[in-house]
């Protein structure tokens, strides 16, 4: 299998704690950080790095919470690896990374078809069925 990596620039207003405004970036890498080997529909992949390419120095506040918005640029490196993809297996581990549960088998060797994408103990796992 050719696995196949695809960068993707996004903006997104990130939520920052006011006890976080005079160090931003601190805040920003632990949101993202939290992204990292977690598959994302909105992506179509799952991020195994990012980069912080723009940061806005004001954000929006939000009167209820006081929490603040700051508008960022973010670059994800991204595994394309979505449902319906095709992937080897070996000791029930995709791609030598990723558990999998194939009708129930937990140490599955062979290909199968993704059929969804699920996280248990925040470790992303993978769904699927015997090809």
């Amino acid at each position: 299998m050719i696995l196949n990596f695809k960068k993707c620039e996004v903006r997104i207003n990130i939520e920052l704690n006011p006890k976080h405004v005079l160090q931003p970036e601190v805040a920003i890498n632990k949101y993202l950080e939290k992204l990292l080997l977690r598959h994302t529909s909105i992506l179509r992949g799952i991020p195994i790095t990012f980069e912080i390419l723009e940061m806005a120095t004001k954000g929006i506040i939000d009167n209820v919470t006081m929490n603040i918005y700051l508008p960022a640029k973010i670059r994800f490196h991204l595994l394309v690896l979505n449902v319906n993809d095709e992937v080897e297996c070996t000791d029930g581990l995709a791609l030598g990374l990723f558990k999998t549960k194939i009708n129930n088998n937990f140490n599955y060797n062979g290909k199968i078809l993704i059929k969804s994408f699920y996280e248990e103990n925040d470790l992303l796992k993978i769904e699927g069925n015997e090809i």
